[in-house]
């Protein structure tokens, strides 16, 4: 008769055992579910991050000084446009004279619709490789009126840009007030 409680005791330790082995199971399987969880998390919030979060466009009015005065009194209208992937920033022409500053060639006196033709800042033809920084700033619906702003800081290497090195030096910020357009960033997490 001793072995029947042998095989009582033997019974009731395989039961433990299968039991543990039950609970460590389920913890596992919680385990699993739970990293399967923020696997999917973390997908979806790198495909919402990949979307165009940030974009817009506009003009931004910025004051040249007068040729005679000094003073910046001479409105100058940049076009700019950005997304995630690119950005551009021009000066069509300009409508009244005014005096630059640059770099390495002085003080210029830009002559009224001359601004690309004697400057050649932005050629359409004669390209420069630069590097550059964009700071948009979203105060809603309204552009410029509502807070939306727009800086185009431009990084120029004097071996790979020149032209524009000695006009801007090795860096140029191009913004001023924004009279057109929008700012649109959307916030990722919703």
């Amino acid at each position: 008769m001793r072995t029947r409680p042998l095989v009582i005791l033997l019974g009731l330790a395989a039961a433990v055992l299968v039991a543990a082995a039950l609970v460590v199971l389920m913890s596992e399987r919680q385990r699993f579910a739970a990293v399967q969880a923020e696997i999917q998390t973390l997908q979806n919030r790198v495909r919402t991050l990949s979307y165009n979060t940030a974009s817009g466009g506009g003009v931004n009015v910025k004051m040249m000084p007068d040729p005679a005065t000094g003073n910046a009194t001479v409105p100058l209208e940049e076009v700019f446009s950005f997304d995630r992937n690119h950005a551009m920033c021009r000066v069509d022409t300009n409508p009244r004279a005014f005096k630059m500053p640059t770099h390495k060639m002085g003080e210029v006196v830009i002559q009224p619709n001359q601004f690309q033709t004697k400057v050649k800042i932005g050629s359409r033809t004669a390209k420069e490789h630069a590097t550059y920084l964009i700071e948009a700033v979203d105060g809603g619906g309204g552009g410029g009126k509502a807070g939306d702003s727009f800086a185009f800081t431009v990084f120029f290497d004097e071996k790979e840009a020149p032209v524009n090195y000695a006009i801007f030096g090795p860096k140029a910020t191009f913004t001023g007030q924004m009279i057109e357009g929008e700012i649109t960033i959307v916030d990722p997490t919703k």
